[in-house]
């Protein structure tokens, strides 16, 4: 399952940080943890922090249990990526502004980070064989390499506050039409679900089941229907 969820609702409603100026990823992850998610068609992004946070009119349809902090080293960073996408900081210079396409490195050094992006990949064959990082910028698809780029290994700083999170529950936030069944007759349909970490548990808390079906946390639903729906 994909969720488009709300970028907004972190540029509004998360006290902590500079609003578009940027912050820490932590102050998110905890948010999210607290609060959760929604989706974008609740709070549309609209690259200003001055909207006002209207979350609360919205049910959360993710959440983060926690994360786990992750060394800031190529063997254990490909680990995690191989679980999920991994959000960390590193140092831009300004020739990075203008990068198109290819493997981008920078021979100055920093201990300093300025951006956070995400990494979804790596090709240890790149950049002349010393390997780089795929990673999703946040600069729309119109920058570098279809809004993603390569960087060198252990470059600009590359790989500070790496974490894995630990996702909590994830809602279906569309209608999704059970298959028919007969009124007081057996009925069974077993839920399924792709991603994230299994095994799931399963749970309704926004809409309601007819009369006379009950959820299991397996995600089998089952009973006698007493009613259409």
């Amino acid at each position: 399952m994909e969720l488009d969820l709300s970028e907004q609702q972190i540029l509004s409603c998360v006290s902590y940080g500079w609003g578009c100026n940027g912050g820490w990823m932590d102050n998110a992850y905890a948010h999210q943890q607290s609060f959760g998610a929604i989706v974008e068609s609740a709070m549309p992004y609209q690259a200003n922090h001055n909207i006002p946070c209207t979350e609360t009119q919205y049910p959360a349809v993710a959440k983060i249990a926690g994360w786990t902090a992750i060394p800031n080293n190529i063997n254990a960073i490909k680990t995690a990526v191989m679980t999920s996408p991994v959000a960390v900081a590193f140092w831009v210079y300004d020739d990075f502004f203008y990068y198109d396409n290819g493997c981008y490195s920078h021979s100055g050094y920093t201990n300093d980070v300025n951006h956070a992006v995400l990494i979804v990949g790596w090709d240890d064959d790149l950049c002349n064989g010393a390997g780089a990082w795929r990673v999703k910028n946040s600069w729309a698809a119109s920058w570098g390499d279809s809004g993603y780029f390569w960087i060198q290994y252990n470059t600009c700083n590359f790989g500070v506050a790496a974490a894995l999170l630990d996702i909590d529950a994830v809602a279906i936030t569309e209608q999704t039409p059970l298959p028919s069944g007969d009124i007081c007759l057996d009925y069974s349909y077993q839920m399924h679900a792709t991603g994230g970490t299994p095994p799931y548990t399963w749970s309704v808390r926004v809409a309601n089941l007819p009369t006379g079906l009950i959820l299991d946390s397996n995600g089998l639903i089952h009973g006698r229907p007493q009613e259409s729906k």
